[in-house]
């Protein structure tokens, strides 16, 4: 079984446990599938999942690893902004959303990332 084979079947154990509330499991889970091969999905599920547990400066952390994985994936740019207001920080989701452009994958890619 490939590198990819064995993460997506991770990611998706991940994702069950997350949706039963297992987030300890989760977590586990979503870390094994990064360690077999870094997706941007894994890394901003972890980051959901850790913002499930308020752990927002963790899932901004795992949102920016997603970013750099491929800039192009635009979940992890609208989560960031999403975390921000979730710790009070309104302006800065403000100046994010105005620094981000169109891909051609019409995902947003944000140049102020690396700022939160």
């Amino acid at each position: 079984m490939s590198d990819r084979s064995r993460a997506l079947k991770l990611f998706e154990r991940a994702y069950q446990c997350q949706q039963a509330g297992d987030h300890a499991g989760a977590i586990r889970l979503y870390q094994a599938s990064l360690a077999e091969q870094p997706t941007p999905e894994a890394h901003t599920f972890l980051g959901w999942v850790y913002s499930f547990e308020r752990r927002f400066a963790e899932a901004i952390a795992e949102c920016k690893r997603a970013i750099a994985v491929d800039p192009a994936f635009g979940n992890p740019y609208n989560d960031i902004g999403v975390y921000l207001i979730e710790l009070g920080r309104p302006d800065d989701t403000a100046a994010r959303s105005n620094t981000c452009r169109v891909t051609s994958r019409r995902s947003r890619v944000c140049g102020a990332c690396n700022s939160a």
